[in-house]
């Protein structure tokens, strides 16, 4: 299954050492082992060493614009077509719900 992982955070990157990081990061990892195709949409890459093992199993990773983070959340799921959302770490951030609304998938947060 297509599966979205969304954090819009700018204070959570993928590739960081805080356990947010590192929560992110082992969700991906989780679904990727399960068989899951995984795409996911973070504020900030990170670190590439952290990033890489994920990439190694197939994690697609887009970087979203701060600029405009639900224009770059829409190109996103119009470009990886999830599924389903699963969104973390980005409390009372509305973009995901309302993107994952637009298109018509579920939204979980």
């Amino acid at each position: 299954m297509r599966v979205g992982l969304l954090c819009a955070d700018r204070g959570v990157p993928l590739g960081g050492t805080k356990g947010s990081s590192v929560h992110l990061r082992s969700i991906a990892a989780a679904l990727l082992r399960r068989g899951h195709a995984v795409a996911a949409a973070v504020a900030r890459r990170g670190d590439e060493r952290d990033v890489a093992p994920l990439a190694a199993l197939g994690l697609a990773v887009t970087e979203l614009d701060a600029a405009a983070p639900e224009d770059s959340i829409a190109r996103w799921m119009a470009a990886t077509r999830p599924a389903w959302v699963l969104e973390r770490l980005a409390l009372f951030a509305p973009h995901g719900a309302r993107m994952a609304a637009a298109h018509g998938v579920p939204h979980v947060y």
